[in-house]
C-alpha cells in the first residue's frame, strides 16, 4: 500500500480584542468543514495574541490552474476561538490553498457582567490601596457621590 502525501496550506491565526490587544490563552480550534465535523487541531494563543502556523490538506494546487474542473481548488475549514473572559467567535468557510499561508485575524468581544481583566483588576485594587488626603478626598467624593449629596453630607455634623 502506498502512502501519498496531501498538499497542505498554512494557517496562521492572531486573535485580538476590541481596543486591538493581543488576547493570550485563547483556544482555537480547528474542525474541517463544518463544526459538526471532525476536529483537526486545537492550540492556545501565546501573549501576542498568535497560535503557531497550523498545517492543513488543501487540494493539488494543480486544481487552481484548470478552469474546467468542479472540484474546488481549495478546502474550507471553520475556525472557533474561545476565551473565558470573552464571547465565542467562529469564522466558517475558512479557504486553504495548497502551498500558500494564510493569517486570520479574529476579533473578540468582552463577556457583558463577565472578568474584568487582569490589568483593570490591578490598577482598581491599587487605587483603593493610595491614601488621598485634603481637599482631593472631597473632591473625589463629590464626583463619586454627586455634588448636592456632597454638600448635605458636608453640613451634617457627627
Amino acid at each position: 500500500m502506498e502512502v501519498v502525501d496531501l498538499p497542505q496550506g498554512y494557517l496562521r491565526i492572531e486573535v485580538y480584542n476590541e481596543q486591538s490587544l493581543p488576547v493570550s490563552n485563547a483556544t482555537v480550534t480547528i474542525f474541517n468543514g463544518n463544526l459538526m465535523v471532525r476536529q483537526v487541531v486545537c492550540e492556545k494563543t501565546d501573549a501576542m495574541g498568535r497560535c503557531k502556523e497550523i498545517a492543513l490538506e488543501a487540494p493539488h494546487p494543480s486544481l487552481s490552474q484548470q478552469s474546467t474542473t468542479a472540484r474546488r481548488p481549495y478546502s474550507t475549514y471553520s475556525v472557533e476561538v474561545s476565551h473565558v473572559e470573552y464571547d465565542t467567535e467562529v469564522v466558517h468557510n475558512v479557504q486553504i490553498f495548497a502551498d500558500i499561508g494564510s493569517t486570520l485575524t479574529v476579533i473578540l468581544r468582552e463577556k457583558k457582567g463577565g472578568k474584568k481583566r487582569g490589568e483593570e483588576k490591578r490598577r482598581e485594587k491599587e487605587n483603593r490601596g493610595k491614601r488621598i488626603e485634603g481637599n482631593k478626598a472631597e473632591s473625589v467624593f463629590e464626583e463619586i457621590m454627586g455634588e448636592n449629596v456632597f454638600r448635605r453630607m458636608k453640613d451634617i455634623k457627627l
